[in-house]
């Protein structure tokens, strides 16, 4: 059964929660990083994915998912943040990046991340912080990507993505934010279920919390 979205009959301008202390609330935008929510986890019984290896088509370790990006007007994760080891980039310092959800697949039985093989060079893709989660970094990535350009001006507003464009659905309506290709046989049974929802209060979970 479909867990219900507690965002789904909010407007553009309904305060949602932010990871804070106590129970401060502030605006937060349509796209948000799940490490940041204190009110969302991704499902019981479903892989979370952080901390998991990040590697190529042909099985070289590159990084670390160290976040997931989620939509929530629909409950969905559009990329996931990966930290690429510096040694990957032969560089001096690790890079941050983002990786749309369906440019990479789950291993069906280890707990890896394979990027595609079709996908760029994930080594060449812009440096991610969380102060550039805009739309117009999201179209300097997906430009990145064969076939996927961004580059249609009616999916190129120049604003945040706390303004939630009209244009939303539409941006997101590509291959590269396929979440069942990621998933693949890891959530079999489970394929119609949200993935991410809302931290239900479980008192088993309260007191393995409990200090």
């Amino acid at each position: 059964m479909q867990q219900e979205n507690p965002y789904s009959d909010r407007d553009d301008d309904t305060e949602r929660p932010q990871k804070t202390s106590g129970k401060e609330r502030d605006v937060t935008p349509r796209l948000v990083h799940l490490d940041d929510m204190s009110d969302l986890q991704v499902a019981d019984g479903d892989p979370d994915i952080r901390g998991w290896d990040v590697r190529t088509a042909d099985g070289e370790k590159i990084g670390t998912v160290k976040d997931l990006v989620v939509d929530t007007g629909l409950m969905k994760v559009r990329y996931f943040e990966a930290q690429i080891d510096k040694d990957a980039l032969n560089a001096s310092d690790d890079r941050h990046v983002l990786i749309p959800i369906g440019s990479a697949r789950l291993d069906d039985e280890e707990d890896d991340v394979y990027l595609s093989s079709s996908i760029v060079d994930p080594r060449t893709l812009p440096a991610y912080d969380r102060k550039t989660l805009s739309r117009e970094y999201e179209v300097s990535l997906r430009e990145r990507f064969p076939g996927n350009s961004g580059t249609n001006p009616a999916l190129m507003p120049q604003q945040s993505l706390a303004d939630r464009s009209s244009n939303d659905d539409d941006f997101y309506r590509s291959e590269l934010y396929d979440d069942a290709t990621f998933f693949g046989t890891r959530r079999r049974g489970r394929e119609t279920a949200n993935y991410i929802g809302p931290i239900t209060d479980d008192p088993m979970r309260r007191r393995n919390e409990a200090p």
